[in-house]
This record gives C-alpha cells, structure tokens and sequence, in this order.
C-alpha cells in the first residue's frame, strides 16, 4: 500500500511539474506574441507612412507637369532628395525593427533552451530516485524470499520428519 501511495505522490509532483513548465512555456509565448504584434504594428505604421510619402511623391509630380510656371529641374531635384531621405528614414526604421525582433528571438531562444535543460535536469535526477527507491525495494524483495524459502524448507523438512516418525 505504502508504494501505491509513493508512486501516486511521485506522479502526481511530476504531473504538477508538467502544468507548471507548461504554464511558464505558455507565458513566455504570450510574451513574444505581444512582442511580435507590437513590431506588426510598427511595420504597418511604417508602411502607412510609405504609401502617404508615395502620395506626395504623386502629388508633386503632378503639380511638375501641370506648372510651365515652376523650375522643372529644380523640383525634379527636391524631389529626388526627398525620396532619398525618405528611403534613407525606411530604412533606418527597417533595420531598427530587424534588429529588435532578431534580439528578441535570440534572448527567448535561449531562455528556451535553458528551460529545457533544466526540465532535463529534473527528470533525470527523477529517474536517480527512482533507480534508488527500486534497488531498495530490490534488496528487501531478496531478503523476503530467502526468508519464505527458508520457511518452506522448514515446513517441508517437520512434515518429512513427521511422516517418518521421528519428529
């Protein structure tokens, strides 16, 4: 009955080990989820400002071909800075939001993996205890059996000699 009850404990402490890994895997995914929806969101914001730089690029080149009045060369050479610096700011952006989610990912991949490691540490000092706890059990179940045998060799050994008169 006692190694009933030893074995439930033991799966019942591992079982809560399992929801516990679970439920901080569970957190540390929420958390990059958020982390990945925030840099969503600065991905489109950057792409809404893209499409109103395009716009005004548009725009522009509008009031280019519509003006006889307005220095063509001159605009055409705003315009061409402009969309250089406007460039340049995308993708200074890009590289920032490229950067951030790369270290994000690094810093969660290795605290992944030294939660696995440690999950691993766990089960085999579980597996340890329990090669003990068998090898102790092991040791009693040989000390039982040469008792019962030497019982039974008793047993068998009075009945002989009742049978024989002698005892």
């Amino acid at each position: 009955m006692d190694t009933f009850i030893d074995k439930l404990a033991q799966k019942f402490s591992a079982q809560d080990m399992i929801r516990a890994n679970l439920a901080a895997e569970a957190k540390e995914t929420k958390k990059l989820r958020e982390k990945m929806e925030s840099y969503e969101s600065l991905l489109q914001e950057m792409r809404q400002i893209n499409l109103k730089n395009m716009e005004s690029a548009e725009r522009v080149n509008q009031l280019l071909q519509e003006s006889e009045h307005v220095d063509k060369e001159f605009l055409q050479e705003m315009f061409a800075k402009t969309d250089e610096a406007i460039h340049t700011e995308n993708v200074k952006v890009y590289r920032n939001v490229q950067a951030a989610v790369s270290n994000a990912l690094e810093e969660q991949t290795k605290l992944l993996i030294e939660e696995q490691q440690k999950q691993i540490e766990k089960q085999h000092e579980l597996i340890a205890e329990q090669g003990r706890i068998s090898k102790k059990r092991g040791a009693f179940l040989k000390a039982m059996v040469v008792l019962i045998f030497l019982g039974v060799a008793a047993d068998i050994t009075l009945h002989v000699l009742g049978i024989l008169g002698i005892f």
